[in-house]
């Protein structure tokens, strides 16, 4: 394993929980060097997201940056189509080697492949139960569970 990858790390806080953010940085720091920290999703919304209480607390001590994303109808997807947008736009200033995408959702399955093809190494984060067209679709995948 290349040791000297330059990461993003992006992690949708609405469906994967903080709990498992020390075992993900630690897997990360193994890699390389992680620049981009960034936690999406709603966090105002506690009946939205019951977890974002506590991903507020490790904002500091993971040097985490919260990018909030309102909820623009009930049951949609804004919060994933702001991490795809953001992924996107760090894959274009070409200053990342690879992207980590931390949750446990098949709506990332094409931002997979999309990276992939842009010759990012992708490293999905999720739980047991994530899809595995999304599992599948990254280069390695930790399960974060287990």
């Amino acid at each position: 394993m290349n040791k000297d990858l330059i990461i993003a790390l992006l992690i949708d806080s609405e469906n994967v929980s903080a709990d498992y953010m020390r075992t993900v940085e630690q897997h990360l720091i193994a890699m390389g060097k992680v620049t981009y920290k960034r936690m999406y999703g709603d966090f105002t919304n506690e009946s939205k997201n019951g977890n974002s209480k506590n991903w507020r607390k490790l904002v500091n001590e993971y040097a985490l940056m919260p990018v909030q994303q309102y909820s623009y109808t009930e049951n949609k997807n804004a919060t994933d189509g702001r991490l795809i947008i953001d992924a996107m736009d760090i894959l274009h200033t070409g200053a990342v080697t690879a992207v980590c995408i931390m949750a446990s959702d098949s709506d990332y399955t094409g931002l997979a492949k999309r990276l992939k093809e842009s010759n990012i190494f992708v490293i999905g984060a999720g739980e047991k139960k994530t899809p595995q067209a999304f599992v599948n679709a990254c280069d390695r995948f930790l399960i974060l569970d287990d």
